[in-house]
């Protein structure tokens, strides 16, 4: 794919600086802001998801909704990013506010078709440790049974 063919869909809601920046391109067909919409009606007209975070949340939920739909994620390494993206597995990481580090991952997964086709097989794959309930609930009852035998308690 071609760099130059890929258009930026602007999904969520909340006044931002950079959407400020990107209305200032109005004319710019590649550009489309698409305000608050579902899951459902986002990702299947996705190829890739840009979670370019700067704070840091720990479970993001972007992150969690794009595996699930078997879309490959682009993320800073920031927060709870780095522990639900495996760097060349589901998806691809860069250093917070490093463009250049960022334009690199764009280019490297529109360059290598093999390596897109990879990274998607696994998203939907990967997501799967995230949605499963019983797990979270052995992981929280081993955490309570911890600190039920922690001294002093």
């Amino acid at each position: 794919a071609n760099l130059l063919d890929t258009e930026l869909w602007v999904a969520g809601s909340g006044k931002q600086d950079y959407e400020v920046q990107l209305r200032k391109h109005p004319c710019d067909p590649r550009i489309h802001f698409m305000g608050r919409v579902s899951p459902k009606d986002f990702y299947p007209h996705v190829d890739i998801v840009v979670v370019p975070s700067l704070l840091n949340d720990n479970l993001p939920g972007v992150v969690i909704e794009s595996l699930a739909f078997g879309k490959p994620v682009i993320g800073s390494r920031r927060g709870g990013i780095p522990e639900m993206i495996v760097d060349g597995y589901n998806g691809l990481l860069f250093e917070p506010e490093n463009l250049s580090d960022f334009a690199a991952c764009l280019s490297k997964i529109y360059s290598d078709g093999d390596l897109y086709q990879y990274l998607e097989d696994n998203a939907k794959a990967s997501s799967k440790q995230f949605l499963d309930v019983s797990r979270w609930i052995m992981k929280y009852e081993a955490v309570y049974s911890e600190v039920q035998r922690a001294p002093g308690l």
